[in-house]
C-alpha cells in the first residue's frame, strides 16, 4: 500500500518503507496523487517536468522516469502505476491532502484537531523543480491549501474555546497568526481566545502589540472591528472588577489609553505628511534644475538633477 504525504516535506511510503527514487520521479508521483480521479496525459507530464526539452526529448525523459518508478516500486508497480501511450494514472492513492480536505469542513473538535495536525507545512515545501509550469501549478495549490488551513485553525480556536479548552484555543490562534500575520481577523481571534480564558488584561496588551506590528509592517493602525473589540473588552473588564473598585479611575485609565492610541495615529499621519511635503519640495528643486539653461561649454547644469532622479 502506498501512502503519500505532501503537506510539508514530501514523504512516500510503500508497505511501510520509504520510497527511494530520483527527485522528478517523486514529483511525478506526488502530482499524480494530487490529480486523483483526473486524466493526466503524458504530454502534460512532459511539459510540466521537462519544459526545456523539445516534445520528443521530454516524452523520452518521461518514459525513463516511469521505468525508474516501476523499478523503485518493485512488485507493486503494476497494481499501483498504470500507463498507456496517452495517459498515466496512479491507482487509489492515499494522501494526507485527501484526509485533510475531508476533515476541514467539519465543525467537530476532534476532526479539526486532526486536520490541524495534518497541515505540517506548505505543500511539497522541500521539493524544487526547475520548471515555470510546475511553479505556477504549485503556487496555486499551495495558496488553496493555505487558505483551507487558515479556516481550519480559525474554527479550531473557536470550537476549542467554546469547549473550555482555552490553552488549545490560544495555541490554534497562534498557529493561525503564523499563517496570516497581516490578517486582523486572526489578531481578533487571539484577543477573543484570551478573553475567553479570562485574560482580559493580556487581550488588551495583545491589542497594543498588534497595533505596533501593523504600524511597523503596513503603516496603518487596526481597523474599526478590531478597535470595537478592544472597547468591548475594556468595558467587560470594568464590569468584571470586584465590588468597591474605583470605576472612575478605571474609566479614566481606559480613556487615557484610547487618547494615547489616537495620538500615536495622529503623529504617524503628521510624520507621513511631512515626509511627503519634503519629497515634493525636492522634486520641485530637481525639475527646476532640469529646466535650467546649460552652465557653460564645459558642463551641464542638469547632470546633478538627472543623477538625483536615477538614484
Amino acid at each position: 500500500m502506498m501512502q503519500i504525504y505532501v503537506l510539508g516535506a514530501l514523504s512516500i511510503m510503500v508497505d511501510g518503507r520509504r520510497l527511494k527514487a530520483p527527485k522528478k520521479a517523486q514529483a511525478l508521483l506526488a502530482y499524480l496523487a494530487l490529480q486523483a480521479g483526473m486524466i493526466v496525459t503524458r504530454q502534460r507530464l512532459a511539459e510540466l517536468l521537462w519544459p526545456c526539452q523539445d516534445s520528443e526529448a521530454a516524452r523520452h525523459s518521461l518514459r525513463n522516469c516511469l521505468l525508474e518508478l516501476r523499478k523503485a516500486l518493485g512488485p507493486d508497480a503494476a497494481a499501483t502505476l498504470e500507463s498507456d501511450f496517452h495517459v498515466v494514472r496512479l491507482v487509489n492513492p492515499s494522501t494526507d491532502v485527501e484526509r485533510f480536505t475531508n476533515l476541514a469542513s467539519s465543525h467537530l473538535l476532534a476532526d479539526l484537531e486532526i486536520a490541524g495536525r495534518l497541515y505540517r507545512g506548505e505543500l511539497l515545501e522541500d521539493l524544487e523543480i526547475a520548471s515555470e509550469s510546475w511553479d505556477e501549478w504549485l503556487a496555486g495549490e499551495r495558496r488553496r491549501l493555505h487558505d483551507i488551513a487558515a479556516l481550519v485553525l480559525y474554527r479550531l480556536s473557536r470550537v476549542a474555546g467554546a469547549a473550555g479548552r482555552h490553552g488549545d484555543a490560544i495555541g490554534a490562534a497562534r498557529r493561525l497568526l503564523g499563517l496570516e500575520p497581516y490578517s486582523e481577523a486572526a489578531h481578533r481571534r487571539m484577543m477573543q481566545a484570551l478573553v475567553a480564558a479570562d485574560r482580559r488584561g493580556d487581550a488588551i496588551l495583545y491589542f497594543r502589540q498588534c497595533e505596533a506590528f501593523l504600524r511597523r509592517e503596513l503603516g496603518v493602525g487596526p481597523g474599526v472591528k478590531t478597535r470595537n473589540l478592544l472597547r468591548e473588552i475594556q468595558a467587560s473588564e470594568i464590569l468584571a472588577d470586584p465590588p468597591g473598585a474605583d470605576y472612575a479611575a478605571v474609566a479614566a485609565a481606559t480613556a487615557v489609553a484610547e487618547i494615547a492610541s489616537l495620538r500615536a495615529t495622529l503623529a504617524a499621519e503628521i510624520a507621513r505628511n511631512a515626509e511627503m511635503t519634503r519629497a515634493l519640495e525636492k522634486l520641485h528643486d530637481i525639475l527646476r534644475e532640469l529646466t535650467a539653461p546649460p552652465m557653460g561649454a564645459g558642463g551641464n547644469g542638469r547632470a546633478p538633477a538627472l543623477m538625483e532622479l536615477a538614484a
